[in-house]
C-alpha cells in the first residue's frame, strides 16, 4: 500500500500481542478486521505474533527483519500493556522504552526510512522522549497514545484506524477517524511523521541551548568531537574551544542542526 500524501510504503501489517490470561486479546479482533478488508479490498497481509517474554519479542523482531530483503515492508502494531516506564509483557516483564531504540531504528534503517508503527499501549506516546535529533529516526510515521487508555477503546480506536487506512490509502483521515472514537479526549493519541519528530526534537534542542548548563555541556562534546576530527592538523585546544563556542553564537548551530538531518533521516 503506498499512503501518497505520506509517501510510505509497507505490504504487511504485523501485530504483536502481549496479553496476560484473562484479558481480552484485541489484537486477534484487530487481525479479523484487517483480514476482512484485505480479502474484499486491499492486498495488505496480516500477521497476528503472540509472545510472552522478553526473548521472544525480539525474536519476533529480528524475524521481521529477516523479511525485509525478501520484498516485505513492514507496519508494526503493538498490542501490549504500558507504563511510564516501557512495555509490560504477559509474564510481567518489563520492556523500558530504551529496550526499543536500537531495534526499531535498525528496522527503520532496512526499510531505508520506511517503517510504520503504531501501539495500542497506555502511555505509548512516552516511546518519543527517547531519541535525540543527533540520533537515526526510529520510524517514517508513529501513532500511539500519550496516556492511560481502555482495552475496549483501544480496540474501536484501531479498528476504525486500519478500516479507514485499508480503504482510502489515506493516513491523515484514518488518523482523525482514529481520534473521533475518543470522546471527550481528542488529544489522547499522538500521531507523526519522521519530519515533524524531527522539527518537534530540534526545536526542544534549541530552547535547552539556551539553558547555561546544557550549553556548557554540548560545548564540551563538541570539543571532543573536534578534538578527533582535527586530531592530525596540530590544531591547539584552545582553538577548539573558541570554534565549539561559535556554534552558540554565529549560524554554526544552523549547520549542525543540518548535520543532524542527514543522520536522522538516514542519509549517511
Amino acid at each position: 500500500m503506498i499512503l501518497e500524501k505520506e509517501n510510505v510504503y509497507f505490504n504487511r501489517i504485523f501485530i504483536i500481542q502481549s496479553l496476560p490470561d484473562g484479558d481480552k486479546r484485541t489484537g486477534d479482533e484487530i487481525e479479523l478486521k484487517i483480514k476482512y478488508i484485505s480479502f474484499k479490498e486491499s492486498s495488505i497481509t496480516v500477521e497476528l505474533i503472540d509472545v510472552d517474554s522478553r526473548s521472544s519479542f525480539f525474536n519476533e523482531l529480528k524475524k521481521i527483519r529477516e523479511l525485509i530483503p525478501n520484498g516485505i515492508l513492514p507496519f508494526i502494531h503493538f498490542e501490549i500493556h504500558g507504563n511510564e516506564h516501557g512495555l509490560v509483557l504477559s509474564n510481567n516483564e518489563l520492556l523500558e522504552w530504551n529496550d526499543l531504540k536500537e531495534p526499531l531504528r535498525d528496522l527503520n534503517k532496512r526499510t531505508k526510512n520506511n517503517l510504520f508503527i503504531s501501539l495500542a499501549t497506555c502511555y505509548g506516546g512516552y516511546l518519543l522522549r527517547i531519541y535525540k535529533p543527533w540520533e537515526a529516526c526510529p520510524f517514517y510515521g508513529y501513532i500511539g497514545p500519550i496516556g492511560i487508555a481502555f482495552d475496549n477503546d483501544l480496540e474501536a480506536s484501531y479498528s476504525a484506524f486500519f478500516e479507514t487506512l485499508l480503504l482510502t490509502n489515506d493516513f491523515a483521515n484514518a488518523t482523525e477517524k482514529l481520534q473521533e472514537t475518543v470522546e471527550g479526549n481528542s488529544k489522547l493519541y499522538i500521531s507523526m511523521n519522521c519530519s515533524q519528530y524531527f522539527n518537534n526534537l530540534v526545536a526542544q534542542y534549541k530552547e535547552e541551548n539556551k539553558n547555561p548548563r546544557i550549553q556548557n555541556e554540548r560545548v564540551k562534546q563538541i570539543v571532543k568531537n573536534l578534538k578527533k576530527e582535527y586530531s592530525n592538523r596540530g590544531v591547539s585546544n584552545k582553538k577548539i574551544k573558541r570554534e565549539a563556542d561559535r556554534f552558540f553564537l554565529t549560524n554554526k548551530e544552523d549547520e549542525e542542526i543540518e548535520k543532524m538531518s542527514k543522520i536522522f533521516f538516514h542519509k549517511e
